[in-house]
């Protein structure tokens, strides 16, 4: 069988994603007041889900809220407390509030239409963000993050998604991403080894990871 390689579109790295000052109350690159503030790399976007990485140093609102479902998992640091619902009341005011503390490598979900602040207990914090919103064909799109671990015995396909995306993003350990057949298994080819926060975007080639560690998969599915 004939060896593959990597297409460059599928090694997505960290080092090559320029940082960019973040204010979530604003939703933009600007800091501003209320908002959290810190950086955030966007690793991939595409009609309707935009996938990120944002280092949070300060406390405020995480987001401005909009249509689509959001995703958050804490990648970097020990707790980051996340409020979903009316910025500012209280659990016991009769508002709608959820309180939910982010511990490492616990996805949580929320409504993105749902405003959201956080604070920071123990200290800055990372989170790996996926994000959907409207599309061009008005068809819902979903996101769901996995945390899977590698190795020796466990290997990690990611495949091509019809209408949406798959990817691997690396959070500790060693990994390397193999050239794949399309059915789960790895071929002879070119191999890249990761870093931390490297990611992989699935095809239909289905490239696969090895190695040992832990890996956020994130899904984004019609």
């Amino acid at each position: 069988m004939a060896s593959r390689e990597h297409s460059p579109r599928q090694i997505i790295r960290l080092a090559d994603l320029a940082p960019i000052a973040w204010s979530g109350e604003a939703g933009s690159s600007v800091d501003g007041p209320g908002g959290a503030g810190g950086k955030t790399r966007e690793i991939a976007s595409g009609d309707g889900w935009r996938l990120a990485l944002t280092m949070i140093d300060s406390a405020g609102a995480l987001a401005a809220p909009g249509p689509g479902e959001r995703v958050a998992t804490l990648v970097d640091g020990e707790l980051v407390a996340l409020r979903v619902g009316t910025p500012g009341a209280r659990p016991d005011a009769g508002q709608p509030v959820t309180e939910h503390p982010l511990e490492r490598y616990r996805p949580f979900p929320y409504d993105g239409a749902a405003p959201a602040e956080v604070t920071l207990p123990t200290g800055p914090g990372v989170l790996l963000q996926a994000e959907t919103g409207p599309r061009e064909s008005g068809e819902p799109l979903g996101a769901r993050v996995t945390i899977m671990e590698l190795s020796k015995t466990r290997s990690l396909p990611l495949f091509g998604t019809e209408g949406g995306a798959q990817f691997g993003v690396l959070l500790e350990g060693r990994a390397v991403a193999h050239p794949g057949d399309g059915s789960g298994h790895p071929v002879e080819g070119a191999t890249a080894e990761l870093a931390v926060f490297d990611a992989v975007r699935g095809s239909d080639d289905a490239p696969v990871l090895t190695g040992r560690g832990f890996v956020a998969v994130v899904d984004f599915t019609p």
